[in-house]
């Protein structure tokens, strides 16, 4: 009996210590982000930078504001870096101000190398915008679901479009049609970002080439 009050006593002492464990990191946690604020209310925004960065688990929010800072001290890299990483977490419909900031980073870095103009004159912003909306909004739905949409969708059509034809539903008929040709193409679109992978350069001095030795064009 006196061995299985020990151990009892054992695991209470050890639940309570990770307890207090759990809660010391979380009231770290949000000291900083509070401090980390404070100090980008104030426009330090180099030690409020620090701060976001010493936090151990980083939320959307986190990253977002990390992002900000970066932009805000000419590290563009770090910038898109970090609100790539906020994207991931952000609910589609929380994203239109971080997709816009992404937008406006890269239009910037378009003009710092001269190429606004010739990007302006082959696309205007709007579809610029809507292509960045499109991409964010299909990496929030799994490529299964839109495979398994339209099989079903083929799979209707040619199980009960001898019916529907039958019954003169022509408007229903070009309507799934229709429905079938854009759920084929988002998911073509979702295997391309799928498959497509991007870096991100953070720092100035790397040299990018366009192909794997040396021997390659530099970008």
């Amino acid at each position: 009996e006196r061995s299985d009050i020990k151990i009892m006593t054992r695991k209470k002492v050890f639940i309570l210590l990770l307890s207090c464990s759990v809660l010391s990191v979380f009231a770290n946690t949000d000291s900083l982000f509070k401090k980390a604020n404070e100090q980008y209310k104030k426009g330090q925004i180099e030690q409020a930078f620090e701060s976001y960065k010493k936090i151990p688990e980083k939320t959307a929010a986190i990253n977002y504001n990390l992002g900000n800072c970066a932009y805000k001290l000419g590290k563009q890299g770090y910038a898109l870096l970090y609100w790539r990483r906020a994207e991931q977490d952000l609910v589609f419909w929380g994203r239109f101000d971080l997709l816009e900031n992404i937008l406006l980073l890269k239009e910037n870095t378009a003009r710092a190398r001269g190429l606004s103009d010739k990007k302006n004159r082959a696309l205007p912003r709007f579809f610029r915008k809507a292509s960045i909306i499109v991409h964010s909004f299909l990496k929030t739905i799994p490529l299964i679901v839109l495979q398994i949409l339209f099989l079903f969708l083929w799979a209707f059509l040619f199980l009960y479009l001898r019916f529907l034809y039958r019954r003169k539903q022509t408007v229903l008929i070009t309507l799934l049609f229709i429905v079938s040709a854009v759920v084929g193409i988002l998911m073509i679109m979702r295997y391309g970002v799928s498959v497509k992978k991007r870096g991100i350069i953070v720092d100035k001095k790397i040299s990018v080439l366009s192909g794997p030795s040396k021997y390659f064009q530099p970008i």
